[in-house]
């Protein structure tokens, strides 16, 4: 059964996280939890991922690893996900979908930033 709540987990936090490159208006309200969880005030933040820092690599530069800021995510969507499914407003079908996705979808939105430059490595053949 926990497996199941997992990938429940998964499949909804994909539909609320943006992917790496796509913009989203986000405020800082929507991110004060994790000014909290990371320690760093709203300006710190946003300068690092305006200087295209990904949240991993800011997360690092405040000492919590790639592990503790998924788990932390994690554990916040499946908190969202849970009030949804008891308010009507997601399906047990969509929970479980989500829940499949959710580990992508999150090192998806913590390894991408639109200000980040492209990487200009070359293949050598």
């Amino acid at each position: 059964m926990n497996k199941i709540m997992v990938m429940f987990v998964f499949l909804f936090f994909i539909h609320h996280i943006p992917a790496a490159g796509e913009e989203r208006n986000i405020t800082n309200a929507d991110n004060e939890h994790l000014y909290v969880f990371l320690q760093i005030s709203p300006e710190e933040y946003d300068l690092m991922w305006k200087e295209g820092k990904t949240l991993a690599e800011i997360a690092k530069s405040q000492g919590v690893s790639e592990r503790e800021l998924v788990r932390y995510l994690f554990e916040k969507e499946l908190e969202t996900m849970r009030v949804s499914l008891k308010n009507g407003e997601l399906s047990h079908v969509q929970y479980i979908q989500n829940i499949l996705r959710l580990k992508e979808t999150l090192l998806h939105k913590i390894h991408g930033n639109p200000h980040k430059e492209p990487s200009s490595e070359k293949v050598s053949n």
